[in-house]
């Protein structure tokens, strides 16, 4: 939200570009009392719902569908979705984040993340049937931008790139500002 907040504000003098780096990227099962726990700091003082208020970050419960097991799927259909436009990424991007923090869809599975697609106005049917057949080949270009994000020193997400500047993780509107125009000053 920050940065579409930015993107509407610096009009075409700023350029956003969305680029994978994964939290986890192989699948894994958490114990659910753990990431239960986990989901608690969504919510605690200086946690990301104190950063994006209105976004509703919502802690998981016992009650709700198992968590998602890992990143890549996500992202996939992310790259997936983008290939329909910058609006319809936008659009997905954004359903998957509010699936995953407040509604608590396993968002690493095929099916829940064709049904996002669908919401967002996409084919469901032909969505997931591009994720099942061109799976490798997106997870591949994903891969790509992870190890890149990697060897350019990213460790935090979000992580905004500034004309080769790096500010890793989510930071106040003011600091985004202060660096982007400290930036465009400089043209």
């Amino acid at each position: 939200m920050r940065l579409a907040t930015l993107h509407d504000e610096y009009g075409g003098r700023v350029t956003f570009e969305w680029r994978n780096f994964l939290l986890q990227p192989t699948p894994r099962s958490k114990p659910l009392d753990r990431f239960i726990a986990y989901t608690q700091r969504w919510v605690a003082p200086g946690g990301p719902a104190d950063n994006e208020p209105g976004c509703g970050f919502r802690p998981w419960t016992a009650e709700d569908p198992p968590p998602p097991t890992h990143s890549l799927p996500p992202a996939v259909a992310g790259r997936l979705a983008a290939e329909a436009g910058r609006d319809v990424f936008e659009r997905f991007h954004l359903a998957a984040m509010g699936a995953y923090f407040v509604e608590h869809r396993t968002i690493s599975e095929a099916e829940e993340l064709a049904d996002i697609a669908g919401e967002c106005g996409l084919d469901r049917a032909r969505f997931l049937v591009d994720l099942r057949h061109r799976g490798g080949e997106l997870q591949r270009m994903v891969l790509d931008d992870h190890t890149a994000a990697l060897d350019a020193g990213v460790h935090a997400v979000p992580s905004v790139g500034v004309n080769g500047f790096a500010i890793p993780g989510a930071q106040d509107l003011a600091v985004y500002r202060r660096m982007i125009d400290r930036l465009l000053s400089r043209r």
